[in-house]
């Protein structure tokens, strides 16, 4: 068996209105496709941070 994994990006007042896209549209056209088993929705909440730096060198100058 092959398993895929994709990735869907949603901004958090928008990701219901993902999952439901994925029940209504996607699932059910790859149900149709030969050799298609199965497919889980996994969803998470992720927090992330971002920092801009002129130099890959700066980023070593204090350690964590």
């Amino acid at each position: 068996m092959i398993s895929r994994q994709w990735r869907g990006l949603a901004r958090p007042d928008q990701a219901q209105n993902y999952i439901k896209h994925l029940r209504s549209e996607t699932l059910p056209a790859l149900r149709v496709i030969p050799g298609f088993v199965d497919a889980f929705i996994l969803s998470r909440q992720l927090a992330a941070a971002l920092s801009s730096w002129s130099s890959h060198n700066g980023t070593r100058s204090r350690p964590l």
